[in-house]
């Protein structure tokens, strides 16, 4: 069953189309991959599937509700969640602040909670540090819980992003390029997370350069070229696609798999 149906998407800058009339389907459960060369229109479409732009028209239906023109907090709060390219977290705090952080912003009335020091305070209070505590096992930053965030090495700030994300216990997570910017050594850990994850019933869309990881990980592949889509399928289809291979991964990758 798709938990996300994408139908005719257009966004428009001026006379610029960054994405024209893309239309595909994300299984639940599945991790779904998007590849394309630079420019090809893949961060412009997690920013249209997650409300930072609107789409000048088409469709993003997710779990049966159309979210197109809904404002980041409403999508968010709908169970779609997302980690950027480059990565954010709070740098003067330590790690589990982070997570706790994440986690409290998914209500509203916490903060409110606080100065108020409401009768649910405690209750509110106790239930975030109890999915703080779960999201910091699940991606194994139990011993730098007290470190800062800014201190930590590249991969574990991505963890503690991944973390971020998954405290607000998003049903779709939206991943931009997990495993950029780590030395190749860390990166079947950052790997062996997003299966994790996956295996825990989150449904995951990923954006990734490196084609070892997509072609690994993903269950389906969606290859953009200039904001429109030139491919779909599995990895085999991908990898063995003539267009693919003419507009993105080159005819060395005919030849030698291209890694």
């Amino acid at each position: 069953m798709e938990i996300l149906k994408v139908r005719d998407l257009t966004k428009n800058f001026g006379g610029l189309t960054a994405i024209g009339e893309l239309s595909f389907e994300v299984e639940e459960g599945n991790i779904f991959g998007i590849i394309g060369p630079n420019g090809s229109g893949k961060t412009t479409l997690f920013n249209l599937i997650h409300g930072f732009y609107r789409p000048t028209r088409g469709e993003i239906v997710f779990q049966g509700e159309n979210m197109a023109g809904k404002k980041i907090h409403q999508i968010a709060a709908s169970g779609i969640g997302r980690i950027f390219q480059t990565t954010a977290v709070f740098q003067e705090r330590t790690v589990f602040e982070n997570l706790f952080l994440a986690s409290a912003g998914e209500s509203i009335h916490f903060l409110q909670s606080i100065f108020w020091r409401s009768k649910k305070y405690k209750q509110t209070f106790l239930r975030h540090m109890e999915n703080s505590k779960r999201i910091l096992k699940l991606i194994e930053l139990e011993k730098v819980r007290e470190e800062l965030a800014g201190n930590v090495s590249q991969e574990t700030q991505k963890r503690v992003a991944v973390g971020m994300a998954l405290a607000t216990r998003p049903k779709l997570l939206l991943l931009d390029e997990p495993t950029g910017g780590i030395p190749i050594e860390e990166t079947a850990k950052i790997v062996e997370l997003v299966r994790k994850i996956r295996n825990l019933g989150v449904t995951i869309c990923l954006i990734e350069h490196k084609m070892k990881v997509v072609m690994n990980l993903a269950d389906r592949i969606l290859v953009l070229n200039y904001g429109r889509k030139i491919a779909e399928g599995d990895p085999q289809e991908i990898r063995n696609h003539p267009e693919v291979i003419k507009a993105y991964l080159g005819e060395d990758y005919a030849v030698a798999e291209g890694y």
